[in-house]
């Protein structure tokens, strides 16, 4: 097994990356991803952007909790209170510890917010 170092993009946010393969009878695989997915260049969808913060937040919450979060985010403009966002002050991640130990939860408001 071997590597070498490839600059892919002059783009300082950009991490990209590449694979190839070269199996004992000679077939050579590879494939290369120029800019991280999520990045400018190369968007995440919205189902994309969901699927990943439900993922994300099921570390810390159950489903339930989960899919109303998520709901409330995608309908916040329309929401008198951010009093659902509570939920994150009481999320404990799996194996112990709070989100609020970590500094996680969403900041409070304070006047003129």
């Amino acid at each position: 097994m071997r590597y070498e170092l490839r600059r892919y993009s002059d783009t300082g946010g950009s991490f990209g990356g590449g694979v190839r393969v070269v199996t004992t009878d000679g077939r050579v695989f590879e494939n290369e991803l120029r800019h991280q997915r999520g990045g400018a260049e190369n968007p995440l969808t919205d189902a994309d952007v969901a699927a990943k913060f439900t993922s994300n937040a099921a570390v810390a919450l159950p489903s339930d909790e989960v899919a109303r979060l998520a709901a409330f985010v995608l309908g916040m403009s329309d929401a008198p209170d951010l009093g659902p966002l509570a939920v994150l002050r009481a999320a404990t991640v799996k194996g112990g510890g709070g989100l609020s130990s970590r500094g996680g939860g969403p900041p409070r408001p304070g006047p003129g917010r």
